[in-house]
């Protein structure tokens, strides 16, 4: 058995799929509609693949991002050979980081958002 993608509702899915296109390196595979439910996407990454729903009926979502007790997707991490050079490129490009802190599991760990809310790790192994 292997990983075959994540699926992420999202609020926009063309700025969606920007976003994970020019700061984290996807493409897009193909983009699909049911002409009764949501419009929906696939992107491939180097290790990973995401599957992004947009909804017409779309529903705020009922737990934070700060709460871990709360189950389902906490964050979607990914593993950098430099974090200090990576979160400059990406704060360059806009996005916002908490700092840089000293891991537990890993050297170097920061979080930035996704356009959705949805966490995003940049982390440094040991």
């Amino acid at each position: 058995m292997e990983l075959h993608h994540i699926a992420i509702s999202v609020n926009d899915l063309r700025e969606s799929i920007g976003f994970y296109e020019k700061h984290f390196g996807f493409t897009l595979d193909r983009m699909y509609e049911k002409p009764s439910g949501p419009r929906f996407c696939f992107l491939t990454g180097k290790a990973v693949r995401l599957e992004l729903f947009e909804f017409k009926d779309r529903e705020r979502p009922k737990d934070s991002q700060t709460d871990m007790r709360i189950l389902g997707i906490r964050h979607i991490a990914f593993k950098v050979d430099d974090i200090k050079r990576k979160t400059e490129q990406l704060q360059k490009e806009g996005l916002q980081f908490d700092g840089i802190k000293d891991g537990t599991s890993c050297k170097y760990y920061t979080f930035t958002t996704d356009p959705n809310g949805v966490s995003i790790e940049l982390f440094e192994a040991n």
